[in-house]
């Protein structure tokens, strides 16, 4: 009886076998979720064109490429981002095909007469690039700033329905303060008899710390079924409540 035990459980055993190899033939294995490592950008911006989304921002952490441009990333749905994808060697626009040396801060990427702009903030100046393609090259031949008394940054471009171009941006004079101005058709310079301050920081939660420099930044205006929205920022960004 020992022996037919032993050669019944062994068909068995390989009947399982040939069994279990059958079934892993033809289940499919699911492709295992790809955890994307982080991406270290403040002053973040998304632009669309085209089925792609494009990621802009500041440069931030230890990466070889901070204070060297801006870098850009594509994703299609906006969660797997592939990057940096700039058109050099990652970066968008890289320091010396446009203005500025240091302190590349907080673009806006937008589309134009058929060309892509960048407003972007360097050495605490406003100044502008273009590009045919959102990840660029992003140049600017004159490598000037838009002219300005004071120091600027933040900038963000709102054009309004009746096609009038509208430059929202911080100005470093008694703090930061959000103006407006109405921008020329050519976007590289502001109408200045429209200049108007929008916000200082004047209210308690805006300056939690009661500091002489007070600051309001980062403005984004959106327009709602006849309203105008402005997003901004308030407190320095050090401060835990900015």
């Amino acid at each position: 009886m020992k022996f037919f035990f032993i050669i019944l459980f062994t068909t068995l055993s390989l009947n399982s076998c040939s069994q279990q190899k059958e079934l892993e033939a033809t289940t499919t294995v699911p492709t295992p979720t790809v955890v994307l490592k982080d991406i270290f950008l403040a002053d973040p911006t998304i632009f669309y064109n085209e089925g792609t989304y494009y990621l802009y921002g500041t440069t931030t952490g230890n990466s070889p490429l901070n204070g060297e441009g801006f870098q850009v990333y594509s994703s299609s749905d906006q969660k797997n981002w592939n990057g940096p994808v700039g058109a050099q060697a990652g970066l968008g626009l890289k320091k010396g095909d446009a203005y500025g040396t240091q302190g590349f801060w907080a673009p806006q990427i937008l589309k134009y007469n058929n060309q892509f702009y960048m407003m972007y903030t360097a050495n605490e100046n406003i100044a502008v690039a273009t590009s045919n393609s959102p990840l660029g090259p992003f140049r600017n031949t004159s490598k000037e700033p838009l002219a300005a008394s004071v120091k600027q940054i933040d900038p963000f471009v709102f054009i309004d329905d009746d096609g009038k171009k509208y430059l929202y941006h911080v100005r470093l004079t008694n703090g930061n303060r959000i103006f407006v101005a109405e921008l020329k058709d050519d976007l590289l310079s502001i109408k200045p008899e429209t200049l108007t301050e929008c916000i200082a920081a004047e209210l308690q939660w805006e300056n939690t710390q009661n500091v002489s420099w007070p600051v309001v930044e980062g403005p984004t205006v959106l327009k709602k079924e006849g309203l105008y929205y402005l997003v901004y920022s308030a407190n320095d960004f050090r401060n835990p409540e900015y």
